[in-house]
């Protein structure tokens, strides 16, 4: 079949396996998000954190020592929170509050939040089409899928399930990549509710510049205000896992790795396809990229 002539919005690279467990229910079929704490190495959550902090009151020219009161007290708040207390500052000096409330930030956010990871659920998925660096990272040798999502921002409309809140489920959002001096612009005053899950809300979507390639966007749950037992939790040998359903017709391509034996994976999907009567709309499409490997 020839390469489509839509440009797909998200692609998700995966295995034919994961595709068999996303709609095990035909019916209502399930993305499965898992917790952050099981995703990756907390450095990265660290990473993104520290980007956070490096950006906060770095403008003196924008800057006042009332506005910097002002976020010293929000943070001292927090800190009181968790059991942490404070020296005090010399309110006069400007420079030396500004560098007392950074030490907080990195006291109170980076010890507490990376220690404490809150109760987040994730997926992603990635803007780059047909790509070589997806299909190496996400598919193995023996071959690999992608399913394309031309709307994904409506991919978790919840079903009526009492199971699922549909307040729960946040839109899908994009990764920034940023270096050492990159501004983030983000404000904790305005922010209303737990200043904790909203910095590492942010912290989770900033990455380091070497990723780029992956164009990646993630969807997030968050779980931290929810009473125990009223989201399902399941698990697999390795992580934790929310089950989040959407609606098929939302899938609107499955591609197939250039690693592998192409042909016998597109025939594979074709055969599943064909007995699964929700998919009919999906077409198939052979990523066209030479590899040998």
């Amino acid at each position: 079949m020839s390469k489509s002539t839509e440009q797909p919005l998200l692609w998700h690279y995966t295995s034919f396996e994961v595709l068999i467990s996303i709609f095990k229910k035909e019916s209502v079929p399930v993305m499965r998000a898992t917790h952050i704490d099981f995703l990756n190495d907390k450095s990265e959550l660290k990473y993104g954190l520290s980007r956070i902090i490096d950006s906060l009151n770095d403008d003196n020219d924008n800057e006042t020592i009332g506005k910097c009161l002002k976020e010293r007290e929000l943070l001292v708040a927090i800190g009181e929170t968790l059991g942490l207390h404070f020296s005090a500052v010399d309110t006069r000096d400007f420079l030396a509050l500004k560098e007392d409330v950074k030490n907080i930030y990195e006291r109170v956010v980076i010890e507490q939040l990376i220690s404490t990871t809150p109760d987040f659920y994730t997926f992603s998925l990635s803007t780059a089409p047909d790509s070589l660096y997806q299909w190496l990272a996400y598919s193995s040798q023996q071959g690999g899928i992608a399913l394309v999502f031309h709307n994904f921002t409506s991919l978790v409309d919840i079903v009526d399930d009492s199971k699922y809140r549909h307040q729960l489920i946040n839109t899908v959002s994009k990764v920034d990549y940023l270096k050492i001096g990159d501004n983030v612009d983000i404000k904790l005053s305005n922010v209303s509710g737990s200043k904790l899950d909203y910095l590492a809300s942010n912290a989770i979507l900033i990455k380091h510049p070497a990723y780029e390639q992956e164009k990646e966007y993630r969807l997030m749950v968050n779980l931290s205000n929810e009473e125990k037992g009223s989201i399902p939790i399941h698990y697999d040998a390795s992580k934790p896992y929310i089950e989040l359903p959407f609606d098929p017709i939302l899938l609107k391509e499955i591609y197939i790795s250039p690693r592998g034996e192409k042909d016998q994976s597109e025939k594979l999907v074709q055969h599943f396809l064909s007995n699964t009567p929700c998919l009919s709309h999906v077409k198939i499409f052979v990523s066209d990229i030479p590899y040998r490997g």
